[in-house]
C-alpha cells in the first residue's frame, strides 16, 4: 500500500486483500507512514516502535475489551476512567489542540503511557516472537 498514490486505487486493493475498503483518514496518513517506513531500522526497533491506541487501552483495562467505541459517550468515559489510572484526575482538564477530537487527546495520551512502558523496558510485543519482514523489521505491535 505504501507505493500507491491515489485513493481509489489503495481502497481497491484493500477490498481485494482485506474484504474491507480502506479508511480515507488512513489514506491521507500513507505519506508520513512511507517517511517513518523509509527511516527505519532493525537496529532502531528497540526504541522506534508500532503501537496501536485500542491495543494500549486493552492492555491498560487489564487485557479486556472496551464495549463502547471510542466516539460514544460511553467510550470516551471508560478510556478516560483508564486514563485517571495513569495520569491522576488531571487529566480531565486536558483539551485536544485546535483541530483534534477528544478521542484523538485520549489516544495521543494512551501512546505516551505505551511509550513510557517502551523506554522502561516493560513494553509488550504482540505477537512475542515477530515474523521479520524482507528488511530484517519486526512485524509487531508493542503496548
Amino acid at each position: 500500500m505504501l507505493g500507491i498514490t491515489d485513493y481509489e486505487t489503495a481502497n481497491s486493493m484493500s477490498r481485494a486483500l482485506f474484504q474491507r475498503g480502506l479508511q480515507k483518514q488512513t489514506f491521507d496518513i500513507l505519506p508520513k507512514i512511507r517517511e517513518a517506513d523509509a527511516a527505519m531500522r532493525p537496529a532502531t526497533q528497540d526504541r522506534i516502535v508500532e503501537a496501536h491506541p485500542e491495543v494500549s487501552f486493552w492492555s491498560l483495562a487489564g487485557e479486556q475489551h472496551l464495549p463502547f467505541a471510542k466516539r460514544k459517550p460511553e467510550g470516551r468515559a471508560s478510556r478516560l476512567r483508564l486514563l485517571e489510572t495513569v495520569f491522576g484526575a488531571q487529566i480531565r482538564n486536558a483539551e485536544p489542540p485546535r483541530g483534534a477530537a477528544r478521542d484523538d487527546l485520549y489516544d495521543a495520551c494512551v501512546l505516551a503511557w505505551t511509550a513510557s512502558r517502551v523506554a522502561a523496558g516493560s513494553a509488550v510485543h504482540l505477537p512475542p516472537a515477530a515474523q521479520r519482514d524482507e528488511r530484517g523489521l519486526r512485524m509487531e505491535i508493542v503496548y
